[in-house]
């Protein structure tokens, strides 16, 4: 196999091992640091985003789990191509039939050809189904884990949004201010009604 090659699948598979990891870190940091409030879209966002962290975490040890019967057929399949190279040569040079190891007996080139094709077709299947579940697996990882990043994301900026708001949106400042000049309008006047009460009564 080409060193280039081996290079980049050491590459990616350190990569997959690296974001899996950050996937269930991120996870447990969210959870440990979460604090729920009585938003009720706040809480859901957060709990969403948990799930979405926790399948994406899943899909990747999912996806690596099935690389390696992967890189096995393959190899499986790589040795099979070339025994037909080399039979198939044989078949042009003249040669009808060959022996086979483990076995005294001669056999035809064709049907051993054909046993071949045979083989590269069942292992062509298997790697169908296997490339076909870890490409769903890989766009789970990322499509959920970039979906709980903003769940998440989303649940914490529930104060930050309402104190940005409330700071920028004149209509909220100038109802605080006559609440407050309401509430020191009450408490003066609650302040007037004690004083009298406290001075003695003249006849």
């Amino acid at each position: 196999m080409d060193k280039n090659l081996d290079h980049a699948i050491e590459a990616q598979e350190k990569f997959d091992y690296y974001f899996i990891a950050l996937i269930f870190s991120m996870l447990g940091l969210s959870i440990q640091t979460a604090k729920f409030s009585d938003a009720l879209w706040s809480n859901a966002a957060e709990w969403f985003g948990w799930v979405c962290l926790l399948i994406s975490g899943l899909s990747g040890l999912f996806r690596i789990e099935l690389t390696h019967p992967q890189f096995k057929l393959v190899a499986k399949k790589n040795a099979l191509e070339r025994e037909e190279k080399n039979l198939d040569k044989l078949r042009e040079n003249g040669v009808n039939s060959v022996p086979v190891f483990g076995s005294e007996d001669l056999f035809s080139v064709n049907d051993l050809i054909l046993n071949k094709q045979t083989a590269i077709g069942k292992v062509d299947k298997l790697l169908g189904d296997i490339n076909r579940k870890t490409g769903i697996m890989l766009k789970m990882k990322r499509r959920l884990f970039i979906a709980g990043v903003i769940l998440i994301f989303l649940s914490r900026s529930e104060v930050p949004i309402i104190k940005i708001y409330s700071a920028i949106s004149p209509k909220t400042s100038i109802s605080n201010d006559r609440m407050q000049k309401a509430q020191g309008q009450i408490t003066s006047h609650k302040i007037a009604v004690n004083s009298s009460k406290k001075q003695p009564y003249n006849p």
